[in-house]
C-alpha cells in the first residue's frame, strides 16, 4: 500500500494539529498539589525500602561468601 506525497503530508498535518494544541484552558486544583506531594513521598519511601532490602540481601551474600568457616575435605 503506497501513499502519495500529498496523503503523507495531509496525515502529518492532521497528526501535528491533534498532538500540538495551541492553547490549554486548564487549571490545577488545590487537591492536585497534595496528590503530587504524596506521590513524591511514596516514591522516596518505596525507593528507600527497596534499597534497604537490596542492601540486606547483598550484605548476607557477602558475609556468606567471605565467612571464615573451614570446609571439611
Amino acid at each position: 500500500m503506497k501513499f502519495s506525497n500529498q496523503a503523507c503530508l495531509f496525515i502529518l498535518i492532521i497528526a501535528l494539529l491533534i498532538l500540538c494544541p495551541a492553547d490549554s484552558f486548564a487549571y490545577i486544583d488545590p487537591g492536585a498539589g497534595s496528590y503530587i506531594i504524596q506521590v513524591i513521598i511514596a516514591g522516596i519511601v518505596a525507593g528507600s525500602f527497596a534499597i534497604k532490602i537490596f542492601w540486606r540481601e547483598l550484605k548476607a551474600f557477602l558475609q556468606s561468601l567471605f565467612s571464615k568457616k573451614k570446609v571439611h575435605e
